[in-house]
């Protein structure tokens, strides 16, 4: 079950529109066919203000942009103003760097996103995409020393001789049943990424989107999904670098989300509405007897209550909204469901999993290691029997408080993401929680990567 990856088959037929995009659905069968995925690189770039400034770090190789300004303009913010022409033209230089460096590679800026007929908001993900982020933006290690000097327009620290500016640089959809071309994309973006100068910090992440295509998954496929993550989702987390433990983009679900806020009245009022039919009730209580063991549904306690109203979601939307993170400012949780929620014109959406909980990285290894997971979690849900999902359920609930991610990773069968996250655990415990090398030693950019060194995991 290593990865819990399907073997390679054909990729459905492209509809000039996926039926999904036009509403929200459910599949009646989601079990053929492999899932895709995509990845979002979230990174800083620093901006010199122009061709004559001061560059304190001009000894590192990396491409930087340089603005059109004169002398050693002041720097005036951490971040540019939205509106700025200066990151338009940022914008310009950086989709040449790119595509100079990727040639065969298609890079489109999100601005020129082209867009699924009858919509204005659902683009096609089928190639590299360039987005603005203004919720990436740089900070001072040390949080007492300012950006600018109080008496003088000199900046404090070399980091402050640049603007900033944050992106995203998302993947278009990769098929699984070839993941090593998911390797590939991974291992290209990242190399060609550090050479320009980039930073991260732990207002960066990667995100990764989970989906089938242009399908839709079963209800019963996101009833045993969010069952499963309900159970683990702190587990997970611990799994991941310490800035993304306690982070306002990456809430637990199984805290901030409204399912998680509900009190236990409530949850057991909405259980027993007279909204859902006698027949409907049936179906429910005959699909949690089939699926979950009875002692993590049939008690009056909070957990079995949360459980009994996942398991009593009429449909896909009712169970997007159960689990989004709405009293957050950032509204985002650990794992997001908001592509279950009408957003098209016609009311679909793209139907992905949206997993936040990796922080800013440009290494390729740990990001496949990450996709496999989020991969492998998603199949678990999807294709897993009802008798050994049961079992797996109750494996987890019986070691509450002491099942861990670890745990979890040796459940899947995934013994190269095992190894690998057990000894980020180590060098997370002995202190050494770098988000790339050289960040502890002072480094504001990351280094280049070996090529050569890219083809030693594969």
């Amino acid at each position: 079950m290593e990865g819990a990856i399907p073997s390679r088959e054909s990729s459905p037929a492209k509809e000039e529109t996926p039926p999904k995009h036009e509403e929200i659905m459910e599949a009646a069968d989601d079990s053929s066919g492999a899932l895709t995925v995509g990845f979002e690189l979230e990174v800083l770039f620093p901006i010199l203000p122009s061709e004559q400034a001061i560059d304190p770090y001009c000894y590192h190789p990396g491409a930087i942009y340089k603005g059109k300004g004169k002398g050693q303009a002041a720097v005036e913010g951490r971040s540019m103003d939205k509106d700025d022409e200066e990151e338009a033209a940022f914008d310009e230089w950086l989709l040449t760097f790119l595509r100079c460096e990727l040639p065969r590679e298609k890079i489109r800026a999100e601005r020129n996103d082209e867009l699924y007929p009858l919509h204005d908001n659902l683009p096609r993900h089928d190639v590299w995409c360039v987005m603005r982020d203004h919720s990436v933006f740089y900070k001072e290690p040390v949080p007492e020393r300012s950006l600018l000097s109080t008496s003088t327009s000199t900046p404090s620290t070399p980091a402050g001789y640049y603007r900033w500016v944050g992106r995203e640089i998302t993947s278009g959809v990769l098929h699984t049943f070839d993941f090593s071309m998911c390797t590939l994309k991974a291992a290209m973006i990242c190399l060609v990424l550090r050479f320009a100068r980039v930073h991260l910090n732990d207002t960066t992440s990667v995100h990764v989107h989970v989906g089938q295509g242009d399908k839709a998954f079963s209800l019963l496929m996101l009833k045993k999904f969010t069952t499963l993550l309900w159970l683990t989702d702190a587990a997970i987390l611990k799994l991941h670098h310490p800035s993304r433990q306690d982070n306002d983009y990456c809430s637990p679900v199984s805290v901030e989300s409204d399912l998680a806020l509900k009190p236990l009245a409530v949850l057991q009022a909405e259980n027993a509405s007279p909204l859902s039919s006698l027949a409907a009730q049936r179906l429910t209580e005959a699909q949690m007897q089939h699926f979950l063991p009875e002692e993590l549904w049939d008690q009056d306690s909070l957990l079995p209550a949360q459980i009994r109203r996942i398991w009593g979601a009429r449909n896909v939307e009712e169970i997007a909204r159960l689990m989004t993170c709405s009293d957050r400012i950032s509204g985002r949780g650990s794992v997001g469901f908001r592509r279950f929620l009408p957003a098209g014109k016609t009311g679909g959406n793209t139907h992905t999993l949206k997993w936040r909980q990796m922080a800013g990285c440009l290494d390729p290894w740990p990001i496949v290691h990450w996709i496999r997971f989020c991969v492998a979690f998603t199949n678990v849900a999807r294709l897993t029997s009802a008798t050994a999902f049961k079992a797996m359920i109750g494996e987890i609930h019986q070691t509450e408080g002491r099942f861990t991610g670890l745990d979890l990773l040796g459940m899947f069968g995934l013994k190269r993401e095992r190894a690998y996250f057990s000894e980020r655990l180590r060098d997370y415990e002995e202190g050494c929680a770098e988000l790339y090398e050289g960040e502890m030693d002072g480094d504001l950019f990351l280094k280049r990567l070996d090529p050569t060194s890219l083809c030693a995991w594969a």
